[in-house]
């Protein structure tokens, strides 16, 4: 799974390639209308160490469009001076950060004792060459068309849900019959989402599907029909750095520690466990320091991403149904399995060879900042600005429309960058390497239980991956219309 729906910030990015933004639009916690991020560092997540939520104070935060609204919270020993400071109004801005208890928001634990320091072996250098695959003609498409697949989970007979977050729309399609069954409706009752993002696998075909602007989950039954919601005060915390769901519905999140030395160093993933109301802590990951990130709307349905750090290198993560977790580190790049109970393994170095940052690869990578897409703004838990409308969808866009001013570019690209792991139905991890700006078509390493790289997928031009099934692989080809059709491949063996 992959996480793709950042909640908590309460912003949304509808659009291709969204997922490049989940990383972009995260908050600092400070007050409106200073940058949105400025330490690289997602400032959300849960517990760890075994510790329940209800003993641990956060800091929460709602991002604004223009509006927000102050409370002020009673005090503890772990919040003193914190103190609400005035405001000023801001496209795009965090709210202040105010202590209160633990709901569905930013957070960050105040205790240095829960730091869990791992010692990590040096993998090997791996001298076998993967083998390498192009994948051809799907097995089977659906005819209609999507504008912005957010999400595809596929059932035990055959069909899927499709989440297209563009269009605010959940549906139901059989490859068999072309049929496509829309799955509740828009709203903040019963059987009812807000913003349609993330379909999660569940036990026994049920799904869950992320609702940003009502911060809650929408269960999907087995049957392909909407139901019960699970909110975040029944113990499910949506979050903007949530990395997935178990089949089992543990959430996993990367959260960051703070410390008498400040707030830097490692954000470390937590499991935690809505039944119990039991985290336990995994791993640490290292992010980028020193980012200032997120997006604007440029109108005309066209959205504007921005970085200081363009192609900053950053260890990964996602979860496997099964609750395992896998890492990518972008040092001596290789991959890391940590399983549930506790065994983790560690595999060998991938060689590659690092791309140069030219003229010709900042360009490419400029143009594709400014895309079709908007941003959906929660001002109050349910309550949500109006999403931007969906046409037009096209425009034009060169380099010149976004220059590189205030950007630190590397020299050469690291081997992936934000977003770019994935784990497929039979376990194995997906990772998005980076290419040259020319290159066909986008390419994965694909690396099996033991951490070892098998495989080496080549998609066809102009598709990314969306989604998997048990022994299938779901793509999204973008035609020249900027429209979306969803594509089913059988998966690499």
């Amino acid at each position: 799974m992959r996480h793709s729906d950042h909640f908590g910030l309460g912003v949304l990015v509808n659009g291709d390639e969204a997922d490049n933004f989940a990383r972009t639009a995260q908050p600092s916690h400070t007050r409106c209308g200073e940058q949105l991020r400025q330490n690289g560092e997602r400032d959300n997540g849960l517990s760890a160490a075994g510790v329940p939520f209800d003993r641990i104070s956060v800091l929460a935060g709602v991002a604004t469009e223009r509006r927000h609204k102050c409370r002020r919270s009673r005090p503890n020993a772990t919040q003193r001076g914190l103190q609400c400071r005035p405001c000023s109004a801001a496209t795009f801005s965090p709210s202040h950060s105010h202590p209160m208890r633990i709901r569905f928001a930013f957070v960050i634990l105040t205790s240095p004792m829960l730091f869990v320091a791992q010692a990590v072996a040096s993998p090997s250098l791996y001298a076998q060459t993967p083998r390498g695959v192009t994948l051809g003609t799907p097995a089977a498409e659906i005819n209609d068309t999507f504008t912005s697949i957010s999400g595809v989970r596929e059932l035990t007979d055959g069909r899927v849900i499709v989440s297209d977050r563009r269009d605010n729309l959940v549906q139901l399609a059989d490859f068999k019959t072309q049929k496509l069954t829309k799955i509740g409706r828009v709203g903040s009752g019963p059987a009812e989402y807000k913003s349609a993002g993330s379909l999660y696998a569940l036990l026994n075909d049920t799904t869950l599907l992320g609702d940003l602007a009502n911060s809650r989950f929408m269960i999907i039954t087995l049957d392909g029909k909407a139901g019960a919601t699970r909110a975040d005060d029944q113990g499910s915390f949506v979050s903007s750095s949530s990395l997935g769901l178990d089949e089992r519905g543990a959430t996993y999140l990367a959260v960051r520690f703070r410390t008498n030395k400040g707030e830097g160093g490692p954000q470390h993933i937590i499991r935690y466990d809505p039944r119990t109301k039991h985290a336990d802590t995994i791993t640490s990951i290292i992010r980028p320091t020193g980012l200032f990130s997120g997006a604007t709307n440029t109108g005309n349905g066209m959205l504007k991403l921005f970085t200081n750090l363009p192609f900053a290198p950053e260890d990964v993560a996602g979860v496997a149904r099964d609750g395992r977790v896998a890492v990518a580190r972008f040092e001596n790049y290789h991959v890391e399995w940590f399983a549930r109970d506790g065994k983790k393994t560690v595999g060998p170095s991938v060689q590659y060879s690092p791309i140069t940052i030219d003229a010709a690869e900042k360009r490419a990578f400029l143009e594709k900042q400014v895309r079709p897409g908007s941003i959906t703004v929660q001002n109050n838990p349910g309550a949500t600005s109006a999403p931007i409308a969906s046409e037009p969808r096209k425009a034009i866009f060169t380099a010149e429309t976004y220059d590189d001013n205030g950007m630190t570019w590397p020299a050469k690209k690291p081997p992936f960058v934000a977003n770019a792991l994935s784990i497929d139905g039979a376990g194995r991890v997906w990772v998005l390497r980076t290419t040259s700006h020319n290159a066909p078509g986008l390419a994965y390493d694909v690396f099996d239980s033991a951490a070892k790289p098998v495989l080496t997928v080549t998609l066809p031009p102009k598709t990314r991956v969306v989604g998997f099934g048990v022994k299938s692989v779901y793509l999204a080809f973008t035609d020249n219309d900027d429209l979306q059709h969803l594509h089913r491949y059988s998966a690499p063996q």
